[in-house]
């Protein structure tokens, strides 16, 4: 159903109208349509999804949705049992998926925030990799680390810093990195108008050389036979085609990498020298995503791993309370980092040790709670955490308890003393505390549900 009239500015149109030729008035009518609605479930989070769904096909956990409900008063959402994604960026999930073959692998998403590709990643990881997403706007990683705490994979470690900082104190450390590059955002016009107010040939400039940075110190960060994949929201050839055959023109150590077209409808892209892959609004239902991947050379003759100090020693209470809270501490290390305590992969201590040297600000999302004495109060995220242990009583809330709850209400509701971990249909959503008789509330204030429907208030 058309709804609005979108006009691409003449500049972008003459550029398209190039690249598409005869397809260019299929495009342009999609344009004119409402955006696709997505989401993609947490396989780690069993939930049953409250509106009709139809199959993503390249994609095993993602599905169309006909109409955008208010996921806000859905409890699953606040779960992390979904995230809301654009089904074409789901495209890479294949690449991705291929990319973690073999041994433990260090994974960075350079450009993460708000989470979608993050949390696609984390689903992938097993228990010896380790994702570390990184946002270096302030305002953008809160909303980075919330989601990724909520979604409770347990190996994945959040950071806010500039490429060429977290490029100058591990070079060549991670073996997969994933650049959604800050982008002009044409692939949006649909679902974001702001996209389209905004649009200049002056911005789309700005982003390539934005992006030129952005990519040079990403292939300093990668390994010796790693796998860079970029990807966009894009469209136009200086932001897309034209990033790919800079690096293959001016480094000899870098190979376009052939993916298998496994999403139908998909465009793949040619130059003299790289290979690219655009999704189109009139091809593939979703929102426009572009995305390319590199894979540096193994004839390297430098470390690909910086060595670091050992991190203290950890107190056997410490280890207990590992053991008490998750199921798989088997494979963890108990780390104590500012008065908390984490829980990470021990294979990857050695590296996580390194990032907490340079980075103090590095926060694994896997945390158990805050260390007094000897003893955790916990925290939101072992709550939601898919390794929680169930080492509190649970206390299993209707719709608008949950509801309440996540609106940081008080609830009317008598139990026994002490921590309770707050769940809705089986899923952790967080903390409550007994005491005298009463629940004090303690999800996070910046998390909470700020306006909810009167006949709920």
């Amino acid at each position: 159903m058309l709804m609005v009239t979108r006009e691409i500015p003449a500049e972008l149109a003459a550029w398209l109208a190039e690249s598409l030729k005869e397809e260019y008035e299929p495009f342009q009518q999609s344009i004119q349509e409402d955006p696709v609605i997505g989401l993609r479930t947490n396989p780690a989070k069993s939930y049953p999804i409250p509106w009709a769904t139809r199959p993503v096909p390249w994609h095993p956990n993602g599905y169309f949705l006909d109409v955008r409900p208010g996921f806000t008063l859905d409890p699953g959402f606040h779960a992390g049992a979904y995230y809301v994604q654009d089904p074409a960026t789901m495209a890479i999930y294949s690449t991705l998926k291929d990319a973690l073959q073999g041994g433990p692998k260090r994974i960075l998403d350079l450009c993460a925030a708000p989470g979608g590709k993050s949390t696609l990643i984390a689903s992938l990881l097993r228990s010896d990799d380790i994702l570390l997403a990184n946002e270096v706007a302030p305002q953008r990683y809160h909303i980075l680390l919330e989601n990724l705490t909520k979604w409770g994979i347990p190996n994945v470690l959040t950071l806010s810093t500039a490429p060429e900082q977290l490029q100058s104190a591990c070079p060549a450390a991670f073996d997969v990195i994933l650049v959604d590059a800050p982008c002009s955002g044409e692939g949006m016009f649909r679902k974001e108008p702001v996209a389209l107010e905004q649009w200049s040939t002056g911005l789309v400039r700005q982003c390539a050389l934005r992006q030129e940075k952005i990519l040079d110190s990403a292939w300093e960060l990668l390994a010796p036979g790693g796998l860079l994949i970029y990807s966009t929201c894009t469209f136009n050839h200086f932001e897309n085609m034209d990033q790919m055959d800079r690096i293959l023109g001016r480094i000899t150590n870098a190979t376009p990498v052939h993916i298998q077209e496994h999403v139908s409808g998909i465009s793949r892209i040619d130059t003299d020298a790289a290979i690219g892959y655009q999704c189109w609004p009139h091809r593939v239902s979703g929102e426009g995503f572009f995305f390319a991947a590199l894979k540096k050379s193994e004839n390297l003759h430098h470390s690909s791993r910086k060595k670091s100090r050992p991190l203290p020693k950890i107190h056997s209470s410490m280890a207990k309370e590992l053991a008490h809270h998750i199921t798989n501490y088997q494979s963890q290390s108990a780390l104590v980092h500012n008065h908390f305590l984490y829980a990470v992969p021990a294979i990857q201590l050695d590296f996580i040790s390194m990032l907490l040297q340079h980075f103090p600000k590095t926060e694994p999302v896997a945390c158990l709670g805050q260390w007094i004495g000897n003893q955790i109060k916990p925290h939101p995220a072992l709550a939601l955490s898919t390794s929680y242990g169930g080492s509190y009583p649970d206390l299993e809330l209707e719709l608008e308890q949950a509801l309440a709850f996540l609106a940081q209400q008080a609830l009317p509701i008598q139990a026994s003393s002490g921590w309770l971990r707050v769940t809705y249909q089986g899923l952790g959503l967080g903390w409550v505390k007994s005491v005298g008789g009463r629940l004090n509330n303690y999800h996070p204030k910046h998390w909470r549900i700020r306006h909810l429907p009167r006949d709920m208030e």
